[in-house]
């Protein structure tokens, strides 16, 4: 299954990507990081950057430049055999479909928090129907949709961040660096755990009309997520602290609500905005990744009975939203190791056997 009628540009792309990284992990800042090395989790932050663009972007962008207008679901096969391929294809489509029912369970739990009197399925079902409708106009309409939100939100929040510049301490920053590199780079695990979006970006990079600017994209918008993220991180540190920013769940909502009252209503709307375009995204790709993976020749049929899967998986995964945090917290490691192992795993062997000549003048 080629990518028809689908073309998106460098900047479009990098889009995409920043959505996936921070649309919502800047609401959950420092994550766990704060509870572990305190002071500087905002270093753990540029840790987790380098890392992902190193063991994640560049190795797929380099296949991506290998293999133009291919996905990774397509060249997977040539890299590692028709098995191989299909098997690394299906554990994609599988961690796509996860994480988009993550983001439309995440999108209910915490509507709930500003609207307590509807039920949790009630959001869930309206943003699966926004993402039926979006998902069938493909992915141009999507990034397009983010060109839209994406400007005005970060706006906002930078606003809200101007707004309390007045009660930033720089002292709560010290000290600085007490740790050593094992526990910095425990740590960075919880940032690097929302800035790996590689394997998205690998699917997405087929449809740029710009193939030979991929790999700066990538490098470009990794690391923009992680100077956004190190923003806010420095200034939710300056003006709660370490200690007690370790104990809140919605900090940046206490951030936005400490220096003007009711500047939260900001915050909801830029957070509704992004989710809905980071969970089109993954609906996007999810129903794509399937498509190829089976030599499907229209992905289209595929996005109803996706969204109505991820709808009801999302609602029976997790009894509550405490369970779905705690999941979190706990299996960082093992998402990390799909999301950095398989694209050095794919890039490994794509190395070995050019050095070996398996792919003629390639």
């Amino acid at each position: 299954m080629s990518q028809p009628g689908h073309h998106i540009s460098a900047y479009q792309l990098s889009l995409a990507v920043v959505f996936s990284c921070i649309s919502t992990a800047i609401f959950f800042l420092p994550g766990d990081a704060v509870t572990i090395v305190s002071e500087d989790a905002w270093a753990a932050v540029i840790f987790a950057t380098a890392g992902e663009i190193i063991l994640g972007i560049y190795p797929l962008a380099a296949l991506a430049r290998q293999f133009p207008k291919e996905t990774v679901i397509q060249y997977s096969r040539k890299v590692l055999g028709r098995f191989g391929g299909f098997i690394i294809g299906l554990l994609i489509c599988c961690n796509f479909f996860q994480i988009h029912a993550w983001t439309l369970r995440e999108f209910g739990e915490i509507s709930t928090v500003f609207l307590p009197d509807t039920t949790v399925w009630i959001f869930i079902i309206v943003l699966s129907l926004l993402n039926i409708f979006v998902a069938y106009q493909g992915i141009e309409v999507i990034v397009r949709c983010a060109e839209f939100v994406f400007p005005i939100g970060l706006f906002f929040l930078l606003l809200i961040g101007v707004v309390n510049a007045g009660h930033l301490e720089v002292r709560n920053l010290q000290p600085v660096f007490p740790w050593n590199m094992l526990v910095m780079l425990k740590a960075s695990i919880s940032p690097l755990d929302w800035l790996s979006t590689a394997i998205s970006f690998a699917l997405l990079a087929a449809f740029v009309n710009e193939p030979s600017k991929i790999k700066q994209v990538g490098v470009l918008a990794i690391g923009f997520s992680g100077f956004v993220l190190l923003l806010f991180t420095l200034m939710l540190l300056m003006v709660f602290g370490a200690d007690l920013l370790s104990r809140m769940t919605f900090s940046f909502l206490a951030y936005a609500n400490y220096g003007y009252q009711g500047s939260e209503t900001l915050v909801v709307g830029v957070w509704f905005s992004w989710i809905f375009v980071r969970s089109a995204i993954y609906c996007f790709i999810t129903v794509f990744a399937i498509a190829q993976l089976f030599n499907l020749g229209n992905y289209k049929f595929l996005i109803f009975p996706e969204t109505i899967l991820a709808l009801v998986y999302s609602m029976h995964q997790y009894k509550s939203f405490s369970e779905m945090a705690y999941f979190f917290s706990r299996s960082h490691l093992l998402y990390l190791l799909f999301q950095l192992g398989l694209p050095l795993i794919i890039w490994s062997v794509f190395m070995i056997r050019k050095r070996f000549s398996f792919y003629g003048s390639k």
